[in-house]
């Protein structure tokens, strides 16, 4: 009897581990990695590289490329993670991919997002020579406190700007999070680090917001 319902308990077991060996190899499986802020803050100059066109180049940044693997060329673990892999190999890449992987942001969305700021930056930094924008804290451009303009079409152009430039990199950040598998809690870390950034970026006499809410102008270039 005992014997019995020790080959009961072991099937069982066994049972339970293939139906798992099965999910694991066919479904889909999303990884969520841990957020890195070094690795963030480079993805994050890079992207703004894009824009500004800095010693780092106008287009693809070395920053997160890829690492390309099969006949298909997608990088482990890429949109829907993995599809019905033989369990050991999936496990071991699994591994090193939560542990290895580089920060994706050559994407379609971010490229296109870059390229409308890239247009809008030289009537964004007109008004920004103007006095009337600003680099906030929140790595969002915003009105300097303060700051007047001279007619109600003005005001609008400043509104409209402002509110267009704020869309796209609050885009960009939400792609960096969903390309990299990073929980949407972590938005605050990347805004964080990207006012960082544009303070860092910032021409000497524009207006920054530092990390204590204070509003001053940039004193030299960085």
């Amino acid at each position: 009897m005992r014997r019995a319902d020790a080959t009961k308990r072991l099937a069982k077991g066994m049972a339970a581990g293939i139906l798992l060996l099965g999910v694991l190899s066919c479904g889909d499986i999303n990884v969520y990695i841990t957020f890195e802020a070094p690795k963030a803050e480079k993805a994050i100059k890079a992207i703004n590289d894009q824009v500004y066109g800095s010693a780092a180049g106008k287009d693809a940044v070395p920053v997160g490329k890829e690492k390309k693997d099969g006949p298909g060329g997608k990088a482990s673990g890429e949109e829907q993670g993995f599809r019905c892999r033989p369990i050991f190999p999936l496990i071991g890449a699994g591994i090193a991919w939560a542990g290895e992987a580089d920060i994706k942001i050559e994407t379609p969305a971010i490229k296109a997002l870059n390229r409308k700021r890239a247009e809008r930056l030289p009537q964004l930094n007109a008004w920004k020579d103007k006095g009337a924008i600003g680099e906030a804290m929140d790595g969002y451009v915003a009105r300097v406190p303060g700051s007047k303009l001279d007619s109600i079409k003005e005001t609008k152009e400043v509104n409209d700007l402002v509110s267009a430039e704020n869309q796209d990199r609050k885009q960009i950040m939400q792609e960096l999070l969903k390309a990299n598998k990073w929980p949407a809690e972590d938005l605050p870390k990347l805004q964080e680090l990207f006012a960082k950034d544009m303070r860092e970026r910032a021409a000497k006499g524009h207006w920054i917001q530092n990390p204590d809410g204070k509003w001053v102008r940039k004193e030299a270039d960085k």
